[in-house]
Parts: C-alpha cells; structure tokens; sequence
C-alpha cells in the first residue's frame, strides 16, 4: 500500500480552512496517540501538529519546566490533567442502572431513589380494592391522587415500568389502617 507524500499535494484546489480542522478533529479523536495522530495528519497532507478536541491546543506541548507532555485519546496532556483531577473532586463515583450518575456510597441515582416498580404499585392498588370494594374514583379521592394518572398505572395495557414514590406512599399512607399492605 502507498501513500501520497504530504510534500507532493495533489494538483487540485485548496482545501477549505474548515475541512481541514474537521478532519484534524477526527483524526485527533480516533489516533491512539499523539504520535499516531502526527503521523496520520502527515499522510494526509494536512500537516504534522495534531490538535486538542477540547481546547484546540497542540496534543504534544511542554509544561513549566520544560519537560514535553503527550496526550492520548484526541485529547491534549491538559485536559487530560483536568479530567482526572475532576474526577477525583467530584462524589460521583457509580453508575446507577439507568446510567446516570449516583453519590458515593449509594447504588442508585437520586432520580431512580424518587421512583418505584409500577408493579408494586398495581399490587397495593389491586389489594385495596379487593379489600374495600371501592371504585378507584374513590380510591383516588381518599388518596388524594389524579384518577387519570392512575388509571394510566393500573389499566391491564399499560406500559408504565416505574412511578414515583410519592404516589405509592399516598396511596398506602390513606389505607395503612384498612389494609395489610405487608
């Protein structure tokens, strides 16, 4: 396989500013290294200082002292630095189920602590009225819950897998001497 050496560009017109940095940007995100990155922007022709997708600094740069620093993943040494001492600030350490972040030292994200299996709900729900005999207009009335919200919940075709726990703690809180929901 061969390559077209950046000296000899092709005979065409020049390429646009913004084509270039795109293609610098991709190459950048995809590169292992920097190095990687120099080598393939070479072979393109495009030029040898592989960029930042984050700050569009150069990847490979000294530090204070002098000493050269290289970055990794299309990211420069200095954002690298200060992603990892983000990281290292920030009590997000887990990854809750549904992907968002949770606090240290708990399992779940505080979105998904507020919500409840739907299931349990219909179960409370079905238990109070075999128990009471009540319509859910009645249900809901005691409760103080919206009659559409939970018919929405306990029709048969219902698709609704979580609710919050606000709703199932008004609904148990209205039956709680009626009915063993245990």
């Amino acid at each position: 396989m061969s390559t077209v050496p950046a000296t000899a560009p092709p005979d065409t017109e020049p390429i646009a500013e913004e084509t270039i940095r795109g293609a610098r940007m991709t190459v950048a995100r995809f590169a292992t290294d920097a190095a990687d990155c120099a080598e393939l922007l070479d072979m393109l022709g495009i030029g040898t200082d592989p960029r930042c997708v984050r700050c569009d600094g150069l990847m490979t740069s000294p530090d204070g002292l002098g000493k050269q620093h290289a970055g990794k993943d299309g990211v420069c040494w200095r954002c690298l630095r200060l992603a990892e001492e983000t990281a290292k600030s920030n009590p997000a350490t887990a990854n809750c189920d549904c992907g968002r972040p949770a606090v240290r030292g708990e399992s779940q994200c505080p979105m998904c602590r507020n919500l409840m299996s739907a299931d349990k709900f219909r179960r409370a729900y079905a238990r109070i009225q075999e128990a009471t005999g009540e319509s859910r207009a009645q249900i809901c009335r005691a409760a103080g819950l919206n009659t559409q919200t939970v018919r929405t919940i306990v029709v048969p075709s219902s698709t609704r897998d979580r609710v919050t726990r606000k709703l199932y703690d008004q609904l148990v809180a209205a039956y709680k001497d009626e009915v063993d929901l245990n």
